[in-house]
């Protein structure tokens, strides 16, 4: 028996969150690989959710965004702008609850120690808003313009074989990559940390899931904050679960996680409170950028949960 698994059985016995919920097929969440998401997969493996929560991995942000669009899934996490481009698309979204806040996770890395800034490089991004807003946010702050670079679009899979292989010069990347292209000698030339709520992701979902499935909702968010406290309370077996998931080393894995801060279910609560809200404020910020760079179309509106979500209890 594996050191994490001696501790599961009485885990498991805490971590029964009742038998009232909706019958019928699981709750289908889906999300991108990301060290804020984690937790999900944690709860998952603990068996937090049983049978009425099912968490899938997909390649890529882009590929969570199309399965949420074609009416696949019921939740996702997210980041802000790509919940706004879904919701410009029509998905009618309901924010469930807000994961984390990148302080450093999202960056823009070079293998070239001699470069200082990104005027006149090859820059690989992801063909998604995210990676546009984090390429604009490090220009503006570096006085460069567009034009002073060349675009290059390079899916996440890619970063490490596209810089060591000389196609771009520099990468727009997050965790865990970026603590895999650091530790071959990268250097980072922009990071979250110098715009620290540039990049924020939530958990949302659809509507009519909501309003179908209230009682799944909210075992999800409950058993999320369930493992969470395993987190606190069991830090290195959590670490070697994330370790195996992230692929990366203990001393990388925190290192990961530092570039990034995992809200309480208070600061949750709080980040959807008022009118307007945080998180309405949040979203408006990212939807002036996203408009001023025609990265969208329309005028999508953020509403706060329901009032019955934001009672649940962690």
């Amino acid at each position: 028996m594996t050191l994490l698994k001696r501790f599961l059985v009485p885990w498991l016995l805490i971590l029964t969150l009742g038998c009232q919920l909706d019958d019928g097929r699981p709750l289908r969440v889906a999300t991108n690989l990301w060290p804020g998401y984690e937790p999900l997969y944690l709860a998952q493996y603990l068996g937090v959710f049983g049978k009425n929560v099912e968490v899938i991995q997909l390649s890529s942000a882009t590929e969570v965004m199309r399965a949420m669009a074609h009416g696949n899934l019921d939740v996702a996490a997210l980041t802000l702008d790509e919940v706004i481009s879904l919701m410009a698309q029509g998905v009618e979204l309901e924010p469930i609850l807000v994961m984390d806040y990148s302080r450093g996770g999202d960056a823009v890395v070079t293998l070239n120690d001699q470069f200082e800034s990104l005027s006149g490089l090859r820059v690989g991004v992801e063909n998604t808003a995210l990676g546009a807003i984090v390429l604009t946010e490090a220009l503006q702050q570096q006085g460069i313009a567009t034009a002073d670079i060349e675009v290059v679009s390079v899916s996440p899979d890619d970063h490490e074989r596209a810089l060591s292989d000389g196609v771009v010069d520099a990468v727009v990347t997050f965790e865990p990559r970026l603590t895999r292209l650091l530790a071959m000698g990268g250097k980072v030339l922009f990071d979250t940390r110098q715009a620290p709520e540039l990049v924020v992701d939530v958990l949302v979902a659809r509507k009519a899931s909501v309003a179908s499935q209230p009682g799944k909702i909210k075992h999800l968010v409950e058993g999320y904050f369930e493992a969470r406290k395993y987190m606190t309370s069991h830090h290195s077996e959590s670490e070697v679960f994330f370790s195996k998931r992230l692929k990366l080393e203990k001393k990388q894995l925190q290192q990961a996680f530092q570039g990034l801060y995992l809200p309480t279910l208070e600061d949750s609560k709080n980040w959807f409170t008022g009118q307007p809200s945080p998180y309405q404020k949040s979203f408006q910020r990212v939807l002036e950028v996203m408009l001023s760079h025609e990265l969208v179309e329309g005028d999508p509106q953020a509403e706060n949960p329901p009032a019955w979500l934001l009672e649940v209890s962690g």
